[in-house]
């Protein structure tokens, strides 16, 4: 994962970088995007955006230490007059019309709330209009989900990685089509990787449902798995249920399409443990 990283930043080193996890906290895939910036230290000083005005402000400091050391500007505008060139900015609280402005001359850093690829991405662009959207597509450097399930001491680890591919859209493209684009063209996807690790009973369904409780697109998936999946009889299903019996998907021993299990391996070092 990442000599993919370094690749696509290789091809493209200014624009959209856009993290994503399904961990649920205040700064959102803080731990990916403190693990990311040092593949980017060669693009020139960096700089956090301030997302608002916190009540609480002792809460802006409640990040990586990567992340906590960088000075905190007020705005894009800001930042790049002061000589910055790596910005890390909140989903939300920055107008991706400003990042596409600046999108030739500074990397923006990202971090989202989703698991998936395309979810990631429309989170980096959120509030904006569609025709943004397309602009900002074409700005991407990579969009990077690492979804993460724990389990009695023991972490399951889920890349979903679009790199950029030339989109081939008709005279005018939509929003569906611009998320159907990177959907359909990722290095890396989820499915793959919690599909082995059903199938190889390392995970249980029950694990995957808490993990995923807010996500649509992984219930779905579930639902499908189940529908595929041959009946159980009672003795393995009260074993696989068992407090003592969690079964854990081990990221190293997977071998998904889209991915060897070298890269599967590397993906686990952009993720810190918390």
């Amino acid at each position: 994962m990442v000599p993919l990283i370094e690749q696509a930043l290789k091809r493209r080193s200014t624009g959209l970088l856009a993290l994503g996890s399904n961990f649920i906290q205040e700064h959102r895939a803080a731990e990916l995007v403190s693990a990311v910036l040092p593949l980017t230290e060669h693009l020139g000083p960096a700089a956090r955006i301030k997302a608002r005005n916190r009540s609480t402000p002792a809460k802006d400091w409640d990040v990586p230490d990567a992340i906590k050391v960088l000075p905190m500007l007020p705005s894009i505008e800001s930042a790049y007059q002061h000589g910055f060139r790596r910005m890390v900015v909140a989903p939300g609280y920055t107008d991706a019309e400003v990042m596409l402005r600046y999108a030739d001359e500074v990397l923006f850093v990202v971090g989202c709330h989703g698991s998936a690829a395309s979810d990631i991405f429309l989170g980096a662009c959120r509030g904006t209009a569609r025709a943004e959207e397309i602009d900002v597509l074409l700005k991407t450097v990579a969009v990077l989900g690492v979804s993460r399930v724990e389990a009695k001491g023991s972490v399951l680890l889920v890349p979903d990685l679009y790199l950029p591919v030339q989109p081939t859209f008709g005279e005018k493209p939509t929003l569906d089509d611009v998320l159907e684009h990177i959907g359909s063209n990722r290095t890396f996807r989820w499915e793959d990787g919690l599909e082995e690790a059903l199938r190889s009973k390392k995970v249980t369904v029950a694990i995957v449902k808490k993990a995923f409780e807010r996500d649509h697109a992984v219930m779905e998936f579930l639902a499908q798995q189940r529908k595929r999946m041959p009946p159980r009889n009672p003795a393995e299903s009260a074993s696989a249920d068992s407090a003592s019996g969690y079964r854990v998907f081990d990221t190293t021993t997977v071998e998904p399409q889209h991915a060897t299990r070298e890269q599967i391996a590397l993906a686990v070092k952009l993720v810190s443990s918390r």
